[in-house]
C-alpha cells in the first residue's frame, strides 16, 4: 500500500481553489490536511466548498500541528518569500 503524501494549501484564494486545492483532491497520492489564509472569511468559503475541516488563520500553526509531507504556497506573489 502507498501512503499518501499529507499537503498543506497556504492561501486560499483564486489560484489555490480553481487550480491547487481540485488538483490535490483529485489526485490518488495525496490528501489535502489542511488549509491556512489570514482571512477568515475566504478561510471558511474555500473550507467549506471543499469539506476541508482542518482550517487555520495563521500558516505557521498549522505548520507546527499538522504531521504535512509538503505544503503548497499559493499566496500573493509578494508574500511568496516570506511563506
Amino acid at each position: 500500500m502507498v501512503k499518501k503524501a499529507r499537503i498543506g494549501v497556504i492561501g486560499a484564494g483564486w489560484w489555490a481553489t480553481t487550480a491547487h486545492i481540485p488538483a490535490l483532491q483529485a489526485h490518488p497520492d495525496a490528501e489535502l490536511v489542511a488549509l491556512a489564509d489570514l482571512r477568515p472569511d475566504i478561510l471558511a468559503k474555500a473550507a467549506a466548498k471543499y469539506g476541508i475541516s482542518r482550517t487555520y488563520t495563521d500558516y505557521q500553526a498549522m505548520l507546527l500541528c499538522e504531521s504535512l509531507d509538503g505544503v503548497i504556497v499559493a499566496v500573493w506573489h509578494a508574500a511568496h518569500y516570506a511563506v
